[in-house]
């Protein structure tokens, strides 16, 4: 591949940054396994109503909403602060995407890629990789099942994307209720060529209009190439297969619409017109009427074509054909063990068949069913599977039917249509090995031909997108295609609270591991530093000792020198072990940092000789101590800490939050005999779950708490250290008691500026603010409403000293604040960094001013590309010396619509897209 030399070239400058080994990483990994089971179940703990015990139906689709009438803090007008205004740009991580659902490939230009996320968006490439571009309007439907293009002559520029991530790891309480927070709402069209966006209002739920509830998750979707005069749209949905002649205008269900609506459907269609679908179980385990694969030659009248060696009951089904031929039809299914509970297991059955047409209507003798191998297992140790279908995945080479692909948590090729069990092509648990070859990242939700040349592979998965040339060889050589794909899902950020413009960041992300990062550039690589799901991170005073971790409480040590990191081991568990959940919190002592306070269930745990940790042989002393009134407390209770706080004016005083609606605190944290305080209030909402607590900085008895649960009011405020609490959520609760489409809340912070304080509060819609509290009439507004939007914000951190913010989202990576009208740092270093900021304005029609950064000396070079990937101007070109640069473009030679500025500065390159308005 032409890129492959320099993404490996790149791959292992970042590898020599530090001294972590992959080999380290994927010990760590291979030890501490992914649970999906135990993140599900915490997940719906923390978003459940607990009145009901249920996540309320529709809950995505009305926050959305309900976000749309708050106020914003926007840059091109509405609220601001004045003095006080911020700015907020991307940090990152440049380097690794968060789970990308599903790939497009312009037919026209391979060069033009599309992207669709699990949670960030759908995002554009016009250099076939090398820099991206997000699409996908920040307050829209974030969830991307599928993009799929018009490739009739003369219609390539229209795509469309379908939303809902209807098995996930991160909500997976999918019922015939529809309570999941991962659903969808509807369809997206495109008409040039992938640039901008906008629903099929066919498709849309809003509070002023029902669509069908088929379109509150979609699986994937076809189009009917043959018809010129039509254009005709299938989706394979919840409930059955939706089919419109018109574009998306209207639509009728031709195959499925049961009245007990089955949870997964499938369609595909042949390059001769043939189509095949499936239909799938009804989630409690029972078969609708329609349930099977069926077969048409129209889209509107369906012969059953099952045969008894497909499953009676099926989870998900996958269908695959050959562009070559119409008549072999490959299906892999996935069927739980416990339709009872289909959730709590996420190894499960599979089954392969291989279906051949001979005549008539394919059914019965017309048509000829064959086992053939399923290359999974039921290693429960690697998990060698496709956790409960979440990742299942399968494909036909275009040209060769009998070539054919299987992904799960790995990827799998067969020549022979799997009548054996194929060769493994990379995933789990080889992600890690080192270089080369390459590592495919595990978990594979999808795979792209390229059109040009089938011999390159592209797979989207967990850590985004892989491309090989190698297939026949396994284990195959990849490349990722991470350059600015930033839709990671950050669980958690931390800072450097003592060091002013510090640019330390430790990030833990779902599925990738903890990173960090030493750059305020965005284009720079972060550092993979700690495998499994990256998770709760902190930084001792000074930034030269750090720990990050992983689910179950799996804590790593590290030392930092400024320039490279040290990895030491982990803290050994507490003795005797105790439970831990999926996300179990620990926090730091902020002052000495000498501390470390984990929490294990109902049990609170102290480390007591952080700043004096011995390295030796990397063996860590077991210096814990349990502060037992805690359990005393919770046990009795069936309770479990949730969060913590820490006051930084009073010493070793620590608050901890718990999922039964209690506050506490404890004084003399670090003495031999603490004392614990119950400081909860009775409005808290009962047995809801404690997601955040800060504490001011510069007075302990200022205090927000934050309850992430739908239907409860959501944020609290004391200022007597507990005695009281006032209810502040305002305006972003919709009903006075919490009810009602309000988000949910996951952490607050408080920033001391020389202009005043500023509260910030994370949730399932954005960042809010605000600079008065004002009890139950506290008016919040969102932050970067055009770039955070709506993302899940799941934590923040700040750091007083030179308030610096830096914001954690799930689908969109990490964000920071700065000051407005600031020049951006410039980044000294022996390697080119590049910063490209957006234009401004943004949209205009006469000029707008464009501003780049550069590290060192280096020829650039900035162009213009129309959407559909054609150069329109060449911009600059020439050699530039270090610093900040204004370009000034002028919209009067071109025409209105959507563009891309594309930079390169030696090896980096950069993208963003403007509006020229007429």
């Amino acid at each position: 591949m032409k890129q492959s030399t320099l993404f490996r070239a790149i791959f292992l400058l970042v590898s020599l940054c530090t001294s972590i080994s992959f080999a380290q990483i994927k010990t760590e990994r291979v030890e501490y396994l992914d649970d999906p089971s135990a993140r599900e179940e915490y997940d719906f703990t923390r978003l459940r109503d607990p009145n009901t015990n249920e996540i309320p139906p529709f809950i995505a689709q009305k926050e959305f909403e309900f976000a749309s009438n708050l106020p914003k803090h926007d840059p091109f007008g509405g609220i601001s602060y004045s003095s006080l205004a911020f700015d907020w740009q991307p940090v990152g991580i440049f380097n690794q995407s968060g789970r990308i659902q599903t790939l497009g490939i312009d037919i026209l230009n391979e060069k033009n890629m599309l992207a669709g996320s699990a949670s960030g968006g759908v995002w554009k490439s016009i250099d076939e990789g090398l820099s991206w571009v997000k699409v996908t309007l920040p307050n829209d439907e974030q969830s991307i099942s599928a993009i799929v293009q018009d490739t009739r002559p003369g219609k390539e520029s229209t795509w469309y994307y379908s939303t809902g991530e209807l098995l996930s790891t991160t909500g997976r309480r999918e019922t015939s209720n529809i309570r999941t927070h991962s659903w969808g709402n509807g369809i997206y069209k495109s008409t040039d060529n992938g640039a901008t966006w906008n629903p099929l209002q066919s498709t849309i739920t809003t509070s002023k209009k029902t669509a069908p509830i088929n379109f509150t998750g979609i699986w994937n979707l076809a189009l009917d190439l043959r018809n010129v005069s039509q254009d005709i749209i299938y989706a394979a949905c919840y409930g059955g297969i939706m089919r419109s002649s018109d574009a998306g205008a209207s639509w009728a269900n031709v195959l499925g619409g049961d009245p007990a609506h089955c949870f997964n459907s499938e369609i595909v269609i042949g390059s001769g017109g043939t189509l095949y679908a499936a239909i799938g179980s009804v989630y409690d385990g029972t078969a609708p009427p329609h349930s099977g694969v069926w077969r048409s030659i129209d889209g509107t009248n369906w012969t059953k074509i099952s045969d008894k060696l497909l499953p009676d009951l099926i989870r998900r089904t996958r269908l695959a054909l050959s562009a070559s031929t119409d008549t072999i039809l490959y299906c892999l299914t996935e069927t739980p063990d416990n339709w009872a509970s289909p959730d709590t297991a996420f190894i499960t059955e599979h089954s392969f068949t291989r279906y051949t047409y001979h005549s008539g209507d394919g059914s019965g003798s017309g048509g000829q069913w064959e086992d053939r191998v399923v290359p999974f297992n039921r290693d429960i140790n690697y998990y060698n599977n496709s956790l409960g279908g979440y990742c299942l995945t399968l494909a036909v080479h275009p040209f060769d039917a009998e070539k054919v692909f299987i992904g799960g948590n790995s990827l799998y090729y067969s020549a022979s249509g799997f009548l054996d069990s194929g060769a493994k092509l990379g995933g789990y648990p080889d992600d890690y090995n080192n270089p080369p070859p390459l590592p495919l990242h595990p978990d594979i939700h999808s795979l792209f031909f390229s059109q040009a040349d089938p011999s390159r592979l592209y797979v989207g998965h967990d850590g985004g997108i892989s491309v090989t040339d190698d297939y026949e060889v396994a284990p195959s050589d990849w490349t990722n295609f991470n350059n600015g794909l930033s839709s990671a899902q950050v669980y958690h950020s931390a800072l450097d609270h003592t060091t002013p413009e510090s640019d330390l960041i430790l990030s833990g992300l779902q599925d990738n591991n903890t990173y960090q990062t030493i750059s305020s550039n965005y284009s720079d690589p972060w550092i993979p530093i700690f495998g499994g799901d990256g998770m709760t991170a902190a930084i001792c005073n000074g930034g030269n000792l750090f720990f990050a971790s992983s689910q179950n409480a799996n804590i790593g040590c590290f030392t930092f020198d400024g320039s490279s990191t040290s990895y030491h081991g982990t803290l050994p568990y507490p003795t005797p072990t105790s439970n831990f959940n999926f996300y179990t919190n620990y926090i730091l002592e902020p002052n000495e940092t000498n501390e470390l306070y984990l929490a294990a269930t109902d049990k609170l745990w102290r480390y007591n000789t952080v700043s004096n940790l011995s390295f030796e042989y990397n063996q860590l002393d077991p210096d814990w101590t349990e502060i037992t009134s805690v359990s005393d407390a919770l046990s009795p209770q069936q309770g479990f800490i949730t969060t913590f706080g820490f006051a930084t004016n009073v010493r070793d005083r620590l608050f901890f939050g718990t999922n039964i609606g209690k506050v506490y605190r404890v004084d003399n944290a670090a003495s031999p005999a603490p004392t614990l305080k119950d400081i909860s209030d009775a409005s808290f909402p009962k047995n809801g779950f404690v997601a955040g607590i800060e504490v001011d900085p510069l007075n302990a008895n200022e205090i927000i708490v934050v309850f992430s649960n739908y239907n409860v009011q959501s944020v609290f405020r004391t200022t007597n250290g507990g005695t009281s609490w006032d209810a502040i959520g305002g305006n972003l609760e919709e009903l006075p008691d919490g009810a009602g489409s309000g988000p949910s809340v996951r952490c607050a912070k408080i920033l001391h500026t020389f202009n005043g304080t500023i509260y910030y509060v994370g949730t399932s819609v954005g960042l809010y603010s605000t600079t008065k509290i004002s009890g139950t009439q506290t008016v919040w507004a969102q932050e970067a409403p055009t770039i955070i939007g709506n993302l899940i914000v799941e934590s923040l951190d700040a750091r007083q000293s030179d308030g610096k913010v830096i914001v954690s989202t799930q689908g969109g990576g990490v964000f920071k604040n700065v000051p407005q009208n600031s020049v951006t740092d410039q980044v000294l270093s022996t390697t080119q960094t590049l910063q490209l900021e957006q234009n401004y304005p943004n949209p205009f029609s006469a000029h707008s001013n464009i501003r780049f950064t550069i590290s060192k000396r280096n020829d650039v070079r900035i162009e213009l590309y129309n959407s559909l990937g054609e150069k329109m101007s060449e911009l600059a070109n020439g050699s530039f010396n270090p610093g900040s640069y204004i370009i000034e473009l002028s919209g009067k030679d071109f025409s209105a619509g959507n563009y891309f500025v594309r930079i390169k500065a030696g090896s980096a390159v950069a993208t963003k897209m403007i509006t020229i308005l007429k």
